[in-house]
């Protein structure tokens, strides 16, 4: 058995995804709260949650049904020999009553996050200039301070995606593969005959009281506020401003790039 501890777990996320957010500035950091509070959201409306997860089924559905047979096939047999995973009928479907599935969700809705995030920074919506934004000394530290803030609710998630109370169906899992609460500060994993006990867990928790409403509601306005710094409206326009948003300082790519070049001649 391999002991965990689950506090000194969630500070060392906590301080990764602050240095991280140190680096990309608040901006970035704003996206990702917001996919994150979504996360929360569906915790917190399981049967939303439940609505979610059928709509992706449904779509996988659809897709499976246009796929040519033995392609349809082939993808089926890669999933089931590949990945190890149970797809009665032939056709992939979530289970939202399991833990891997929101485990998934969680990788998924922080990878988009990411891509968008970098991808409204990274230049000049408007137009084929390249400029890239830098967050300034105040934009890194409000950046850091959001990033521990996700930290916190990835850490949180993953706890209670472990736990499974909170998803659809709202029961712990207690077989193999899920968990096993002994108390309300320690719980085990067993997996492949590999059991992960996670101890001196926190009291408080993204689900406690009010929090994950508040959690929410500064979600989105996290995400008006990045909205609002980085989009103008003309009318029925909308366009990127072209000034860089609060906390970062715009600067040229091709100039980055000549600096680079020069940098390597001299060191040649």
């Amino acid at each position: 058995m391999v002991a965990v501890n689950w506090t000194l777990l969630s500070v060392i996320f906590v301080a990764i995804f602050a240095i991280l957010g140190l680096q990309k500035g608040w901006w970035k950091e704003a996206v990702t709260t917001f996919a994150l509070g979504i996360l929360v959201l569906f915790l917190q409306l399981p049967q939303l949650a439940l609505g979610f997860i059928d709509s992706i089924n449904w779509v996988l559905e659809k897709i499976w049904g246009i796929l040519p047979a033995n392609f349809a096939a082939s993808v089926t047999d890669f999933l089931e020999t590949t990945l190890n995973l149970n797809i009665p009928g032939g056709i992939p479907q979530l289970d939202p009553t399991n833990p891997n599935t929101w485990l998934a969700m969680l990788l998924v809705f922080v990878g988009v996050a990411i891509i968008i995030s970098r991808a409204g920074l990274r230049r000049d919506l408007g137009g084929p200039k390249g400029h890239f934004y830098r967050p300034t000394i105040i934009g890194g530290l409000l950046g850091g301070l959001l990033g521990a803030f996700n930290g916190f609710l990835v850490i949180n998630l993953i706890r209670e995606y472990l736990d499974g109370r909170a998803l659809p169906g709202g029961v712990a899992t207690t077989t193999t593969g899920g968990l096993n609460f002994g108390d309300s500060s320690s719980f085990g994993v067993a997996s492949s005959g590999l059991t992960i006990q996670a101890t001196d867990l926190p009291s408080i928790t993204v689900l406690d009281s009010a929090i994950p409403w508040v959690v929410i509601l500064v979600s989105i306005l996290l995400l008006v506020t990045a909205l609002a710094t980085r989009l103008s409206r003309d009318g029925l326009n909308i366009k990127a401003k072209k000034d860089a948003p609060y906390g970062y300082k715009k600067l040229e790519a091709a100039k980055k790039k000549e600096n680079e070049k020069e940098k390597a001649e001299k060191e040649a």
